[in-house]
């Protein structure tokens, strides 16, 4: 006598939908008010810029060297990324990668901690204008974050990005001004057959020698005042501001892709429950909470890339200036001249079309694109990790 087979009650196929779809939403965090706190956005964005760095650091000092060699008639001082790396090391040992990081690695706790302040303070300035009906009202305990208010659209965050990289853009140009002489102080021992306009050799042995940051300091002090530190501003302005908004930008447009197939799959849930069992209430709306460790590193790393490409002539422009007198002079001008003549962005950006045309302009680039992946992964990571586990 055969078995009879029992057949899927009609109810069956539903009850397997909602336990799939309940099983992708039971992925998603419990809701948790992650309170605004100037403190913590100021703290775990100094860590954050610490961490990116040490990790980006050696990079950098590829591409400022590679911004600030001679213009060359045949070709620069170094053939490309890979021969300034492997010359670097060479002559200077590993230790060359990292020469003049205290300046920078303050500079970067700094722009870090600004930024995201900034950014989310600027956030809640422009809710208060655009929909104040929507802002937490004193004393209701809410403590809500710019995540759990009513979101902003793409170009006000962009906008808000851009905001807080101009106001960050003040403070940063003084550091930038140190690091880039000192990135550049090693690059006299790779000039000796230089074939650069001027004359490298005599610009190498006239070209100030700095002790280290703190002797740059003292001296631009000395010789040109509190102005000097502000030499090459409108090319930092111009690049953080409109960084800022690219880095925020794309960041939260790849974040909000990775929300929005959450969102799908608690519509999911929610319909699927309710044919089902009647269905409870779909839960709370997904935050970067709820985003998984690759997904924010992944949208980190396209924010930085993006960053970094986006005004990239402008940080060429911004090196330079910061560094012309450590640069070789130009044809029948010495280079304690040049340490009087302080070119303008116009002047500089005129300088290097007329030398090597638009290409001039991107030296560097690919080296900084890639550097800036990984920074920026672990600054966005570091960030929203620790973002996630502070109370205050």
């Amino acid at each position: 006598m055969t078995a009879a087979v029992a057949k899927p009650a009609p109810h069956d196929a539903a009850s397997t939908l909602a336990a799939d779809a309940a099983d992708a939403a039971l992925r998603l965090k419990p809701p948790r008010v992650r309170k605004t706190s100037a403190l913590a956005d100021l703290l775990c964005g100094s860590i954050a810029g610490v961490t990116g760095k040490l990790v980006e650091y050696p990079l950098d000092t590829v591409k400022v060297r590679l911004q600030t060699q001679p213009l060359a008639a045949g070709g620069g001082t170094f053939a490309g990324p890979l021969d300034c790396l492997v010359r670097t090391v060479r002559q200077e040992g590993f230790l060359g990668l990292y020469r003049g990081l205290s300046a920078p690695l303050v500079g970067s706790m700094l722009e870090n901690s600004g930024l995201f302040f900034a950014y989310n303070q600027i956030q809640r300035l422009v809710r208060a204008v655009s929909s104040p009906e929507h802002m937490p009202r004193a004393g209701d305990g809410s403590g809500r974050s710019a995540q759990q208010q009513e979101p902003l659209s793409l170009a006000q965050l962009a906008g808000c990005g851009f905001l807080s990289g101009a106001v960050v853009a003040t403070v940063l140009t003084p550091v930038e001004l140190i690091k880039c002489k000192m990135q550049v102080v090693g690059v006299a021992l790779h000039t000796g057959s230089s074939t650069s306009v001027g004359t490298p050799k005599t610009a190498a042995a006239s070209a100030p020698h700095y002790r280290g940051a703190w002797d740059i300091v003292g001296r631009t002090l000395r010789e040109e005042g509190v102005r000097g530190f502000y030499r090459g501003h409108l090319g930092t302005l111009i690049r953080e501001s409109g960084g800022g908004a690219a880095w925020f930008g794309v960041y939260e447009l790849v974040c909000d892709h990775f929300l929005e197939r959450l969102r799908q799959q608690q519509q999911q849930f929610a319909q699927a429950s309710s044919r089902a069992f009647g269905g409870p209430l779909p839960p709370p709306r997904p935050t970067k909470d709820d985003l998984t460790t690759w997904q924010l590193m992944l949208a980190g790393a396209l924010a930085g890339m993006a960053f970094n490409f986006s005004l990239y002539p402008a940080d060429v422009v911004k090196s330079r200036m910061q560094t012309a007198e450590l640069l070789a002079p130009p044809t029948g001008t010495s280079a304690a001249a040049l340490g009087h003549h302080k070119p303008r962005f116009a002047e500089v950006a005129r300088e290097i079309y007329a030398a090597q045309g638009v290409r001039g302009f991107y030296r560097g680039c690919a080296i900084t694109v890639a550097r800036s992946a990984p920074t920026s992964a672990v600054i966005f990571l570091t960030y929203e990790q620790l973002r996630r586990n502070l109370t205050f």
